[in-house]
């Protein structure tokens, strides 16, 4: 900070590091991963720099001596961080070496089981579900659900709020479980434990069950 005087710029090498792609949700053989991308066209030294899913401890400090080659990737696994990732959400950190700067921070929901969380393209702004986990290479395509909202009733001709309902679609040739999947926007609705969403089947999720089936037996 520079109060009552001129801000002086300064060129941060570090700058151009991104946490590009995790996976927070594994079964074994399968382990959690955090993967770093280099933007630049030249290599930066990342050594020190930390990683840590607790902002008020540095669970993982990159050994030194280690470099991201330009448009290049870094991953770590579980093991080598010594700390796994919450499958039920949390926040990702990325540290200078010295405490000063957050170079970089990703928050993430609950996740799917397997399911790789990713910039796409590499560097993006924006996180999607991916295809594959890809650590240490090119993030994968974008992973392009079974499960789509396929009909919203919001305004019922009758006026009566209770006869809303959005509808949930599997298109794909696979049940799938929907335990913790959550609506957000319009509504605020979590999808209890237990929930399988069978092939080619449908799911409505209504603001009154009885008068739904009244008004559309």
């Amino acid at each position: 900070g520079s109060p009552g005087s001129y801000d002086t710029p300064t060129l941060n090498p570090l700058r151009t590091v991104l946490i590009n792609e995790l996976l927070a949700h594994t079964d074994e053989p399968q382990v959690d991963f955090i993967e770093l991308f280099n933007y630049a066209n030249v290599s930066v030294d990342v050594s020190g720099c930390v990683l840590t899913d607790d902002p008020g401890t540095n669970k993982f400090i990159i050994p030194a001596g280690t470099t991201i080659p330009a448009g290049g990737f870094l991953s770590y696994d579980s093991f080598q961080l010594g700390f796994a990732l919450s499958a039920d959400g949390e926040s990702v950190y990325l540290a200078s070496p010295t405490g000063t700067r957050l170079l970089d921070a990703v928050r993430f929901d609950a996740q799917q089981n397997g399911v790789a969380l990713g910039r796409s393209p590499d560097g993006a702004r924006e996180f999607h579900r991916l295809t594959v986990g890809t650590p240490g290479l090119a993030n994968a395509p974008l992973r392009i659900s079974d499960v789509v909202i396929n009909e919203v009733m919001y305004h019922p001709v009758s006026e009566n709020d209770d006869e809303e309902f959005i509808e949930l679609f599997n298109r794909g040739t696979n049940a799938v479980d929907l335990s913790k999947w959550r609506v957000r926007g319009g509504i605020s609705f979590n999808v209890p434990t237990g929930t399988i969403l069978g092939a080619n089947s449908y799911l409505v999720i209504a603001a009154d069950r009885t008068n739904l089936l009244a008004a559309h037996p």
